[in-house]
């Protein structure tokens, strides 16, 4: 399946939309490395495949702490062997074992930290996660143990990698922005992003592995001071293939600064693509209709804006 993960950052988001495919658990809340064993996740990227592999023998016992009836009216001593385990072969044995008796990922590790009422595990021996990377010619590179004792924390470890090894190359961008006023939240901004990210999967020619993702809470005045701003030394600095927004008025709402984007895009192999009107504001809005037919901003609201300086960016 094609996951999109995005994580926030002093900077925004950062997002990977990689090919993920994931061993199919009848439950998700079996997420610990206890319930798995062998190939587990594969991830492609365009440098290559990482797999991620449950390792070892799960070898343990499930003993009662306390004298119980079960519902079945069965009385059980404390001390009883209640499940025994032993997968030598790495085909998950412990999840077909002790599904009965541990229902999930919370009350397992309740069991692990001695917090559970009725139930202790003596481990003999327990999985571990590998990963292994596969280049483009199917040879492996890399092969190590995770340091994560659960799949999602080892493909987001993997992701992490992944995003290590591309942030600093040219990329897809986006740009998002809402006023920063009551009533407008993170659901806003995820929905910009995931119109934006539909249009990038749909249009663009270029790696669409790595999306650099810039969002700003501020008035449409005020955001070429703020994440807008690093957007826009980035396309300067040939950092970006192009910038998807999802409407031109999410770029600014002073017509003088949306000359200088003009300035800005004019000197620039890229462009900026606003997806509400499928179309570029360089080579396409720009060449077709004045700028000021996008808003509606009064002689007084555009004077009470201070003049054109330069802008500075950290």
């Amino acid at each position: 399946m094609n996951l999109v993960r995005g994580k926030i950052s002093p900077n925004g988001y950062t997002r990977l939309n990689v090919d993920i495919k994931i061993q199919e658990n009848e439950e998700p809340n079996h997420d610990n490395v206890f319930w798995y064993g062998g190939e587990v996740a594969s991830i492609k990227s365009s440098e290559g495949e990482y797999k991620i592999v449950a390792r070892g023998i799960v070898s343990c016992d499930l003993i009662a702490k306390k004298d119980y009836i079960t519902p079945d009216g069965e009385q059980i001593k404390a001390g009883n062997l209640i499940a025994h385990v032993k997968d030598k072969n790495e085909v998950g044995a412990f999840k077909d074992e002790m599904s009965l008796y541990i229902k999930d990922d919370n009350e397992l590790l309740d069991i692990l930290n001695e917090k559970h009422e009725l139930y202790e595990l003596d481990i003999d021996n327990n999985n571990w996660f590998e990963l292994s990377f596969y280049n483009k010619d199917g040879e492996i590179e890399y092969d190590d143990v995770m340091d994560s004792d659960s799949l999602k924390e080892a493909v987001d470890e993997v992701l992490d990698m992944i995003w290590e090894q591309n942030k600093d190359n040219k990329l897809y961008s986006i740009y998002c922005r809402v006023d920063n006023v009551q009533g407008e939240s993170m659901i806003a901004i995820k929905n910009q992003i995931d119109k934006c990210l539909y249009s990038i999967n749909q249009n663009a020619k270029g790696n669409t592995e790595l999306i650099r993702i810039y969002f700003d809470r501020c008035s449409g005045l005020k955001n070429h001071e703020k994440a807008f701003g690093k957007a826009l030394e980035d396309i300067k600095n040939n950092k970006t293939l192009d910038l998807y927004s999802v409407n031109i008025s999410r770029l600014s709402r002073d017509i003088r600064r949306m000359i200088d984007i003009r300035e800005i895009l004019k000197d620039s192999e890229s462009d900026i693509f606003i997806v509400n009107e499928n179309k570029y504001v360089y080579k396409d809005l720009f060449n077709e209709i004045t700028i000021p037919i996008f808003y509606e901003m009064t002689d007084k609201e555009i004077a009470q804006e201070q003049e054109m300086d330069e802008i500075e960016y950290e």
